[in-house]
C-alpha cells in the first residue's frame, strides 16, 4: 500500500480502482478500499466487485 500511494503522490493519482472477489473483500476492506458500485461477473475472475481507495487519504499515513 505504501509504493502505491507514493506512486499516486509523485504521478499525482487521486484514486486508484480494482476489481475483487467475494473472498478478498475483507482484506481489501482493511487496507481502505470501499465498494463503489453494483457486484458485475468478471470474465475471468467470476463475481466481483468495484472498489476504490482515496490515494490522497493513505498517502497522509504512509507517505513520508
Amino acid at each position: 500500500m505504501a509504493a502505491l500511494a507514493r506512486y499516486g503522490v509523485r504521478h499525482n493519482l487521486k484514486e486508484c480502482y480494482i476489481d475483487c472477489i467475494p473472498a478478498l473483500l475483507p482484506y481489501y476492506k482493511a487496507l481502505g478500499f470501499r465498494i463503489t458500485g453494483q457486484r458485475f461477473l468478471h470474465h475471468e475472475n467470476g463475481p466481483s466487485h468495484p472498489m476504490m481507495i482515496d490515494l490522497e487519504r493513505v498517502a497522509k499515513f504512509l507517505v513520508r
